[in-house]
């Protein structure tokens, strides 16, 4: 099944820093209308930390909205933890170090092509113009991102997978989603 056939957002259990297991439907059903779910690529990614940033800064517009930003990167809970901490973000960093999750969102590798292609440039350009820098690959250098609207019922409102490495929504389409967009 990939995630253009699901209607239902896939559960799953993910370990945080403190070594407790929080299952991905917690967040949904706590926020009061639902989550925006961004799959990073890995945390030593500048798209991932331009984006990362992005979301941060438009943090009280999605909250204002009802929505909680949950991020989802390739590592361990203790690298996610630092990432968090790093880049000052007011929301949940998860991390799925197999990409399990990934594979539940229909999420894809897009191989090392999805680096060098010429539409990934423009987003790399202007992550390292607004300071971005790449750091430490830990997981797959492949993976794609995706970005999902889920209400609190678990329903997928609207989803953007990624198709290379750079291939985030901007923040602001993501508050277009929610504004009915």
């Amino acid at each position: 099944m990939t995630a253009t056939d699901l209607q239902t957002a896939p559960d799953f259990a993910f370990t945080n820093a403190d070594g407790n297991e929080i299952q991905l439907s917690d967040f949904w059903e706590s926020a009061p209308k639902g989550i925006v779910l961004v799959f990073l690529r890995h945390f030593g990614c500048l798209f991932c930390r331009e984006h990362a940033t992005q979301l941060r800064d438009h943090y009280a517009e999605f909250s204002d909205r009802g929505y909680q930003v949950v991020a989802v990167g390739q590592g361990t809970p203790a690298r996610s933890a630092k990432f968090r901490a790093d880049y000052n973000l007011p929301y949940p960093v998860l991390a799925d170090r197999a990409l399990e999750s990934y594979r539940l969102y229909g999420l894809t590798s897009g191989g090392m092509g999805g680096l060098i292609q010429f539409r990934a440039w423009v987003p790399g350009v202007r992550a390292l113009i607004h300071g971005s820098r790449p750091g430490m690959l830990d997981g797959s250098l492949n993976q794609n991102p995706g970005t999902f609207l889920i209400d609190r019922n678990g329903r997928i409102l609207r989803q953007h997978i990624g198709q290379h490495a750079g291939d985030f929504p901007a923040a602001t389409e993501i508050l277009g989603w929610i504004d009915g967009g």
